[in-house]
Parts: C-alpha cells; sequence; structure tokens
C-alpha cells in the first residue's frame, strides 16, 4: 500500500495536546485565586492585630485590649506612681530600688518560676503582689496557704486589709485560697463558702527589720481594663498597687529559664515509662516466638498467574484514551513499528532513527521525508487521526514485508 505526503500532512494539528503550564495555569487559576486571597487576607489580619495591640498578653501592662492592664498603669501614673515593666527575675531585682518604698507585682502565667527565684524575690524586702500564684509558687510564698478551687462571682471584703476594706466588693473570676486557720499572720478577704480571693501574710522580714506584706491576689481579672471598672474593683486594684510610690510590674517570661540546667532525657521521662517498654518488649519476641513455631518457615512457591499479551495493550489503551494521551499512544506504536522495521531491513535494534527511516525509503522507493513525518513528526488531533496513523503504520510495514518477499521487477516498486 503506498501513502501520499499530502494525507500525513493534513492530520499534523497546529498545535501539540500536551499540557503546557499555561493551560495548566488557566485550569486551575480559580483555586489559585482563592488560595493567594486566604493567604494576603491571613497576613492583613496579622498585620491589624499587632499594629492595633502593642501585646496581647493577659495582664500586660502595655496591653489595650480587655484583658490587659494598660488602664490600671494609665491611672496609677497619674496618681504619682512610677510604673516600671519588667520580663525577668535579673531586670526586677536591679528595678527595686528602695524596698520600703516599692511594691512588687508578680504574675507568672506558664508557671517557669523556680523557688530559688521566688526566694530571691521576697529576700528584696519589697511588698509582693502574686497574682494567682500556683501550688509550686504558695510552697514559697506562703506555705500556710492552700489551693482551694476556682473563685466566680461577687465577694464582700469581710477583713481588715485597707485595700479591701476601701474596695467593698468585687466582681471577678480566678483561684480561690484557704489559709490556715492557726497562722495569725495570714488574712483572708472576699470569701464565699470557705474559698478567698486574696489572702495577705505580713511578716518582718523587710530589709532593716520593716514590716512587709505578701498579697495573694487569686482574683486576677479585677486588675484587666474589661471589669476594672466593675463595683470595687478598681478601688482595690489602686490601693493595692498604689500604697508606695514605686510598682515593678513583673511578668515573668521563659528569659527565666536561660539560667536554668537543661534537664536530661531520664529526668523528663516518667518512672512508669521504662517497665512499660521492657513489657512490650518481652510481649513482641514472645508474639514472634509463638506465631513463628505455627506458621513455620517461608515457603516460595511460583503462582500460577498469566496475563494475556491482548489484556495488557487493552488496559494501557484505556489508560491512555481516559488521559486523552494520544500522542503518547501514538509513539508506543512507533517504537514497536521502529523496532520491526529494523529487524525487517537486517539493521541491528540500537540502529538510529535515521539510518531505519532511510532503509525503508530506498527499499520501498519513496520521498524519505514522507516516511519521516511518519515516524516521527506527525501529531494526532482526535481519535480519529489516531487510527488512521496507527493504520498508516501498519500498511508500512506491510509494504515492506511485501517488498523483502516480492522484490519490484524492471525498476517498478509496488
Amino acid at each position: 500500500m503506498s501513502t501520499s505526503t499530502a494525507a500525513i500532512t493534513d492530520a499534523v494539528p497546529s498545535e501539540m495536546l500536551t499540557a503546557s503550564p499555561g493551560r495548566v495555569l488557566r485550569r486551575r487559576g480559580g483555586w489559585i485565586a482563592v488560595i493567594a486571597v486566604v493567604i494576603l487576607a491571613a497576613i492583613a489580619l496579622v498585620i491589624i492585630r499587632s499594629s492595633s495591640n502593642a501585646s496581647a498578653e493577659r495582664l500586660d501592662p502595655a496591653n489595650p485590649g480587655p484583658e490587659g492592664s494598660r488602664a490600671l498603669v494609665q491611672v496609677l501614673e497619674q496618681h504619682g506612681v512610677s510604673v516600671m515593666a519588667t520580663d525577668s527575675l535579673s531586670d526586677t531585682l536591679s528595678a527595686v530600688g528602695d524596698p520600703r518604698d516599692t511594691t512588687v507585682l508578680v504574675y507568672d502565667p506558664h508557671g517557669v518560676m523556680t523557688g530559688a527565684q521566688l526566694t530571691a524575690l521576697l529576700g528584696l524586702g519589697a511588698d509582693v503582689v502574686a497574682v494567682e500564684p500556683g501550688l509550686l509558687a504558695l510552697d514559697e510564698l506562703a506555705p500556710s496557704v492552700g489551693l482551694a478551687g476556682e473563685l466566680r462571682g461577687t465577694s464582700a471584703a469581710g477583713c481588715n486589709v485597707p485595700a479591701a476594706r476601701k474596695a467593698g466588693t468585687v466582681t471577678g473570676s480566678g483561684l480561690g485560697y484557704r489559709a490556715d486557720s492557726n497562722d495569725a499572720e495570714a488574712t483572708a478577704c472576699f470569701t464565699t463558702k470557705g474559698i478567698s480571693g486574696l489572702v495577705q501574710l505580713r511578716d518582718d522580714g523587710g530589709t532593716g527589720g520593716s514590716s512587709r506584706t505578701v498579697t495573694l491576689l487569686g482574683v486576677g481579672s479585677t486588675l484587666e481594663n474589661g471589669t476594672i471598672a466593675s463595683r470595687g474593683d478598681a478601688a482595690l486594684a489602686l490601693n493595692l498597687l498604689g500604697a508606695h510610690h514605686s510598682l515593678v510590674w513583673y511578668t515573668a517570661s521563659f528569659a527565666d529559664l536561660q539560667g536554668a540546667p537543661t534537664p536530661t532525657l531520664a529526668e523528663l521521662t516518667p518512672n512508669w515509662v521504662t517497665p512499660l517498654l521492657i513489657l512490650f518488649v518481652i510481649t513482641g519476641v514472645a508474639a514472634m516466638v509463638w506465631r513463628g513455631r505455627r506458621f513455620g518457615p517461608i515457603v516460595v512457591e511460583n503462582l500460577p498467574v498469566t496475563v494475556r499479551a491482548s489484556e495488557t495493550m487493552e488496559g494501557r489503551a484505556r489508560l491512555y484514551a481516559r488521559a486523552n494521551a494520544r500522542l503518547r499512544a501514538l509513539d508506543a506504536l512507533r517504537i514497536g513499528t521502529l523496532d520491526r522495521l529494523a529487524r525487517q531491513t537486517g539493521q541491528p535494534r540500537a540502529a538510529p532513527v535515521d539510518e531505519i527511516i532511510d532503509a525503508v525509503a530506498a527499499l520501498l522507493g519513496r520521498d524519505r521525508s514522507e516516511i519521516a513525518s511518519l515516524l516521527l513528526d506527525a501529531i494526532p488531533t482526535n481519535d480519529a487521526a489516531l487510527v488512521h496513523f496507527s493504520d498508516l503504520l501498519l500498511a508500512l510495514e506491510t509494504d515492506v514485508a511485501r517488498a523483502i518477499h516480492d522484490p519490484p521487477q524492471n525498476g517498478q516498486h509496488g
């Protein structure tokens, strides 16, 4: 069978079917735009929030938000109290000038302070107001006081502490404490059902023999911007923190951990982990021995599975059809045709494609560019073109086989 160059040229498409980056971008441009908008909106929100709030931490003296304490600090400064904010113990110790005229507020939200650090803080001799101290902090600040749950609602002072008596009642939530009734130096205030929102202890451990107070403030919400205007919260905060001319507002941070020794893995591991791991190992070994003896050694056996070449060919064809990979399917046919043409013309399988094309063109007496277009350059635009090229490849193989077994006579080529 002979083919014409015009038939092959008409089937060549104006553009390739392989997906280009531009085509992929147009196909998925909507999703990319949505993701970009979400990312930009998130970035803008973070920038707006960071610019509007100097700090988002609770009880931060620079935070103007509902949980911050900027309003309280501004009022204290208007009443002549010098407020200095610190975030490490070393800065706090340096900020305390005259202990007899200084109040130190301690707020440790992450529980990073150690007993030695709290002892060093008490050693200054200044009045200390500990906001919502936990169990470990109570062991150093007030051993006779224990945690008693959570305190909510409105509570009356019910004590002789000046700041609490001036406040009258407070409304807030926080930790509740229970003072030892045998401790004469501990005064409990704002008590509801045996739970106190404030406990003050007085001793003579100050510098120069002067007395100092350690106040445990469980209702830390009384210091927040959002609730300080409720009932006596403002009076309690101003009288408790404004008793002296200097206030050091110490918010413990992870900077206090820099000098602490790094615990080892053994110190961080609970005691029950090691016995549990040993039990797991013993159980695993016992299971392997039990199951191994039951099944015996592994037997290698060739499975009687045979897959026909036609099934493989049909499966691959369906994959190409589903992906519209016409060019890839035609290339697979071309590779097989070139391999068979090389054998038919007596060339090695690794022969260059140009040599195979030259041999076929010489054998059939056809234009070399016609054969090269069929074997290399032609691209199918649709399924019909793919079938057409497949028929041309089959016809080319048939012509070569016929020319080899039935050579042309008198210079005529069939």
